[in-house]
C-alpha cells in the first residue's frame, strides 16, 4: 500500500500477461499485412519502380535524392532475397503492388 502511496504502480501479473500477448499479436497482424515484410516506403518505391520510374524520377517523386532511392531499391531486393531486379519487378506484380496504383 506505501507503494501506491508514494506513486509507484502495481499491476497484476495477469494484465501484463494479457498486455505483452495484445503486443505480439498486433505486431504479428502487421508482419502479416505487409506483403515480404515491407514498409510502406518501400513498398512506395518498389511499386514505382516496378511501373517502370527511374531512379531519379522515382526520387523527384518522394523528395529524395537518387542515391537514396538506389540504396532502398538495394535494401528491399535484400529483404525479399530477390537476385535481380526484374525478379523484383515479377515479385510486385505477384504481390499486386501494380494492383494498388
Amino acid at each position: 500500500m506505501r507503494d501506491v502511496a508514494n506513486g509507484e504502480y502495481r499491476i497484476p501479473a495477469s494484465v501484463m500477461e494479457r498486455v505483452f500477448a495484445e503486443i505480439r499479436a498486433s505486431a504479428q497482424r502487421k508482419k502479416a499485412s505487409a506483403p515480404g515484410g515491407l514498409t510502406p516506403q518501400e513498398r512506395e518505391i518498389l511499386t514505382l519502380f516496378a511501373q517502370g520510374l527511374s531512379y531519379a524520377k522515382i526520387a523527384e517523386v518522394r523528395g529524395n535524392q537518387p542515391v537514396t532511392i538506389r540504396n532502398a531499391i538495394y535494401g528491399i531486393q535484400d529483404k525479399l532475397g530477390i537476385g535481380t531486379k526484374q525478379e523484383m519487378v515479377v515479385w510486385a506484380v505477384r504481390n499486386g503492388l501494380l494492383d494498388e496504383s
